[in-house]
């Protein structure tokens, strides 16, 4: 039997299943037809102060931590799952680099350098919207040149997820 609960604090049951779903599975995975780019993005300091004033406010979740061959980084970002209006803004190393962009089947693409005099290097995803289906869910895939790291990220309203990137380090030449 459905009831329909008049507080609304009480998350609807399908709502809730969509929502751990999409937090949890990677819904699809971007084939070359996918991966047409809709816009490329050349990282650079990008001014948003409610943006930015918010990022620090919320909590930063680690959710991946990936090490990579080469400083240089080819990242791709889209909707997972449903197309849903999502709009997210990007930070590297708390810097935003991106702002309030709409994701969807096709990439936004991200060329990074490592700023290799940091321990580790982070990509954070701040939601501007939650989309028309909450959370705000991302898939994200990141190219060293040899590996490809496909990850799923997702945030909201109260918490960034963020990609924390280590550079491998070189193994000395054994004589």
């Amino acid at each position: 039997d459905l009831k329909l609960n008049a507080d609304i604090s009480k998350i609807d049951s399908v709502l809730k299943a969509i929502k751990e779903y999409k937090e949890t599975y990677q819904v699809w995975k971007p084939t070359e037809i996918d991966t047409e780019v809709i816009a490329t993005v050349i990282p650079r300091k990008v001014i948003n102060y409610v943006s930015e004033n918010e990022f620090v406010k919320r909590e930063n979740i680690i959710t991946e931590e990936i090490e990579v061959g080469s400083d240089k980084l080819n990242v791709d970002v889209y909707d997972n799952g449903e197309i849903d209006g999502d709009m997210v803004s990007l930070f590297y190393n708390h810097q935003l680099i991106l702002s309030n962009q709409k994701l969807t089947h096709k990439s936004i693409h991200i060329d990074i350098t490592l700023d290799s005099t940091k321990e580790y290097n982070e990509i954070s995803m701040f939601a501007e919207n939650l989309g028309l289906i909450p959370p705000n869910t991302a898939l994200v895939v990141i190219n060293d040149g040899k590996n490809k790291y496909q990850l799923s990220l997702s945030s909201n309203l109260e918490k960034n997820a963020t990609v924390r990137i280590r550079r491998k380090k070189a193994l000395p030449n054994l004589p």
